[in-house]
């Protein structure tokens, strides 16, 4: 994991994991990465800006499923 600012409006934060296994029906390794990843602007004291991405990877997934899936969102804060 990680969190910085970057000036005094904007902060970065994210956090990573990578899952890893032996799967013995397939004779190989498994592996996986999730992750999220912010970044928060400040506009006003009251307004901020907030930017998402949330990201899963398999390489091999167990059911038939995407193997990359992702959001990307963005959204107004309002401090009252």
């Amino acid at each position: 994991s990680v969190r910085r600012s970057i000036g005094e409006q904007v902060d970065f934060n994210a956090v990573v994991y990578y899952q890893t296994g032996y799967d013995e029906q397939i004779n190989d390794a498994r592996h996986r990465v999730s992750g999220v990843f912010n970044l928060n602007t400040k506009i006003t004291e009251r307004f901020s800006l907030n930017n998402s991405f949330e990201m899963s990877y398999e390489d091999k997934p167990i059911v038939p499923i995407t193997k990359f899936i992702y959001a990307l969102r963005t959204g107004l804060l309002i401090s009252l």
